[in-house]
């Protein structure tokens, strides 16, 4: 058999065609199919940031110049640099807001069944009735 001809090349390429898919599949099952990495990216969120990595060595170590410091002094400012310092955010994908979402659309269809109910069937505004307080 010829392994140039048209029925040995349309087969070498279905072959390698399932083994890229095999490996796509695989490597789709390690990488987001353990919960660690699919939690991982799933919280993480990544911006750009810029740091002046030689005023942090003035900063913290005056003595030294960035060259000088350890792995870990540069590791110690690295992280510093990145860390949030201002103000409070929440994150929109954690199991807070997932719960506050709930209320949130537990009070809106409260909300959307109970005026309906009070414009149509109260007739006078009464201070003592249960629906007023809620």
């Amino acid at each position: 058999a010829d392994p140039f001809s048209e029925n040995a090349l349309g087969k070498l390429r279905k072959d390698l065609e399932k083994q890229k898919q095999s490996r796509r599949r695989t490597l789709r099952r390690h990488l987001w199919g353990s919960a660690g990495v699919n939690k991982f990216l799933n919280d993480a969120t990544f911006e750009p940031t810029e740091v002046n990595f030689v005023e942090l060595c003035r900063q913290f170590y005056p003595e030294k110049k960035p060259a000088d410091l350890t792995c870990h002094e540069q590791v110690e400012l690295i992280n510093f640099a990145l860390k949030k310092k201002e103000g409070f955010l929440i994150d929109p994908h954690s199991s807070f807001m997932k719960y506050f979402d709930l209320v949130i659309c537990v009070a809106l269809v409260f909300t959307g069944i109970v005026t309906p109910y009070e414009v149509i069937f109260m007739k006078t505004l009464q201070t003592d009735d249960w629906l007023f307080f809620l």
